[in-house]
């Protein structure tokens, strides 16, 4: 069986925190894959993880393409949104605090902060299958906030 991030814990490579999560340490804010972890553990035995070799599927966060759409999108940089491909910048309508929690994970221009995001969870696993595959899984927080956001629209109207 494979195990999901959130099925490993162990020290947070960064901070050396114990009893964090294979994706992203609660104490330092540090994110990292389950690899990362030292002492890991699954939280389902106790045993020590056997890792295994998996296709993913990831959205390529780190490509600068990525990084410059976000960043016009959420601080409101329209020379930088013009060719882009971004939307109108949001900065009128996103709070200040969200804005700001924005440009500190993307850091400043050039700091590459952004890792690419695995999107994809082998079988067993819930959700919706990846079309064209056996057991593969879209990952819960790739299609869920779509229907928070769908729901919110849907209650604001009535």
């Amino acid at each position: 069986m494979f195990l999901p991030d959130r099925y490993i814990k162990g020290e947070c490579p960064k901070c050396s925190a114990k009893d964090q999560y294979g994706d992203s340490c609660e104490v330092c804010g540090a994110t990292y894959t389950p690899t990362d972890l030292k002492n890991a553990f699954s939280t389902v035995s106790g045993a020590a993880p056997v890792r295994k070799a998996s296709e993913h599927y990831f959205f390529k966060l780190s490509d600068a393409r990525c990084e410059q759409f976000l960043r016009a999108f959420t601080q409101g940089d329209s020379d930088s949104a013009q060719g882009s491909g971004a939307p109108q910048p949001c900065n009128k309508v996103l709070q200040t605090e969200a804005a700001n929690k924005m440009k500190e994970w993307l850091g400043e221009p050039g700091d590459a902060k952004l890792s690419d995001w695995d999107i994809s969870r082998d079988a067993p696993y819930f959700g919706f299958r990846i079309p064209g595959t056996d057991n593969k899984f879209f990952y819960v927080w790739l299609d869920a906030p779509v229907g928070y956001f769908a729901r919110s629209a849907i209650t604001l109207r009535r």
